[in-house]
């Protein structure tokens, strides 16, 4: 007569990366106990940056600040501009999250006022070395069309395995500091 146990964890300590099964010993026959099935699910969690407050940044460059004028009409309370437009060095805010697995990031552009630069998306394991990261993205106009806000997406093939840290790049030039802002960062692990 056989027995069948099935084994449920709700849930593992933060930061697991392995899972050991260990066969008891010591039984007289060795064929018994048998493993049928191991099944593993992963629910991704998903932390978002609204940008109000600089608690969930790593690091940031020494050029950004937050915006919080024209809120109705552009539809955010804060978000993180530059505040010069020096050709030179680009802003930066980098994230550091475990296995990171997708971005999202919402850029809000005056499109009335100049052309749309886009945001630059990196990936790192260690926050020393970084690879860039192409973004898909799709825009919507926003304040009868002045704006346009634009969401770009880090999808999981495109992010590098070991992923650890995402940094968003500011463009660099323009004629306007507070063009373009960053709305919100999300990032999935």
């Amino acid at each position: 007569m056989w027995t069948k146990r099935d084994y449920n964890w709700a849930s593992l300590p933060a930061g697991t990366n392995y899972i050991k099964i260990e066969f008891p010993t010591g039984g007289t026959l060795n064929w018994n106990p048998q493993l049928s099935r191991v099944s593993v699910r992963y629910t991704p969690t998903a932390d978002t940056d609204h940008l109000n407050d600089w608690s969930k940044v790593t690091t940031r460059s020494a050029g950004l600040a937050f915006d919080t004028s024209n809120a109705t009409a552009l539809g955010d309370a804060s978000r993180a501009m530059r505040t010069g437009t020096s050709a030179g060095t680009a802003e930066y805010i980098t994230y550091h999250r475990s296995h990171v697995n997708e971005v999202q990031a919402v850029g809000l552009f005056a499109t009335d006022q100049e052309a749309i630069r886009d945001f630059n998306f990196y990936a790192s394991r260690d926050g020393q070395v970084w690879l860039p990261v192409r973004a898909d993205y799709a825009d919507a106009p926003i304040n009868g069309g002045l704006w346009t806000k634009r969401t770009y997406r880090l999808p999981p093939e495109r992010i590098p395995s070991g992923t650890n840290y995402v940094k968003v790049e500011y463009p660099v030039g323009g004629s306007l500091s507070w063009n373009p802002q960053l709305s919100q960062v999300t990032i999935t692990q």
